[in-house]
């Protein structure tokens, strides 16, 4: 049976039985000793780098909270179209046609070898492995928590496949609703385009679209959720965050004057009523 230990900057020594200590030190992240059950969490190496690759908003790679910069577009575009594709070996020859549209098949090739190496090069400082390439293909496989986009889909995905009697019941998916339209920041890969690529333009503006849709069922279905929750406020945020993405949604202005007046702000309502009719 362990003894009940505890550790101090001047070295170690024994407490009397149920004594607990938690303490900060070099080396040691954390100590603690309840009863006969002693951990310690130890800190002998620096700790990990975080890297998050945002695709919600203009697209940005960060490496502990600090922007990775691209040489070029067309690196950070093979990014991200990689990144929405997790786990999915994307052929070298589509990924040059999709990128460097028009050119010759030969040069395009050349064109994406040099940016996946500068890609590389970017992301040198990333602990975890990002993208694994071979002769025919390049493959994302970095894990999906670090990409907004991707979280934001396992989350929706979550809730749909989430065994419950009713989705408008069930708060579990109401944190997860609330957790994935916390997290777009904007359109998808805004300002990201490639002049003369039509194949990259066409496929960015049905990914767009794809996103925005399902934030706007699931803001939809917050505002069913509080609606029968009678939490008047709730409502009036998520239609409102609703409207900002689809204003021609004469349901969402309904709901939200509606929201207004039983939580007795009807100056709020008329003036929400006069902006429709103007």
């Amino acid at each position: 049976m362990l003894d009940r230990i505890s550790f101090d900057p001047c070295g170690v020594h024994r407490q009397p039985p149920g004594h607990v200590q938690s303490v900060t030190l070099p080396g040691v992240s954390t100590v603690v000793d309840a009863g006969h059950d002693l951990r310690l969490h130890l800190s002998l190496f620096p700790e990990s780098t975080m890297f998050a690759l945002t695709l919600f908003g203009p697209p940005n790679a960060a490496l502990d909270d600090r922007s990775l910069l691209f040489p070029t577009v067309r690196s950070r575009a093979l990014l991200a179209y990689l990144a929405l594709h997790p786990q999915q070996p994307q052929f070298r020859d589509a990924l040059a046609e999709l990128l460097w549209a028009g050119g010759p098949g030969a040069e395009n090739r050349s064109n994406l070898r040099t940016a996946l190496s500068r890609l590389r090069r970017t992301l040198k400082d990333v602990e975890q492995p990002l993208v694994r390439a071979d002769r025919d293909t390049i493959t994302f496989i970095g894990p999906a928590g670090i990409v907004d986009v991707l979280r934001f889909r396992s989350l929706l995905r979550a809730c749909a496949n989430h065994a419950h009697r009713s989705e408008l019941d069930c708060q579990t998916c109401l944190e997860r609703m609330q957790e994935a339209v916390a997290l777009p920041a904007g359109p998808l890969l805004a300002g990201l385009h490639l002049a003369g690529n039509p194949l990259f333009e066409e496929w960015l503006l049905a990914e767009r679209e794809q996103c925005q849709q399902q934030v706007l069922s699931a803001l939809q279905t917050l505002v069913k959720i509080y609606q029968q929750r009678q939490d008047h406020a709730q409502v009036v945020t998520y239609a409102r965050q609703q409207l900002a993405l689809a204003p021609w949604r004469e349901e969402t202005h309904l709901a939200l004057m509606r929201a207004y007046l039983l939580n007795g702000e009807r100056h709020r309502a008329l003036q929400h009523y006069a902006t429709m009719t103007d």
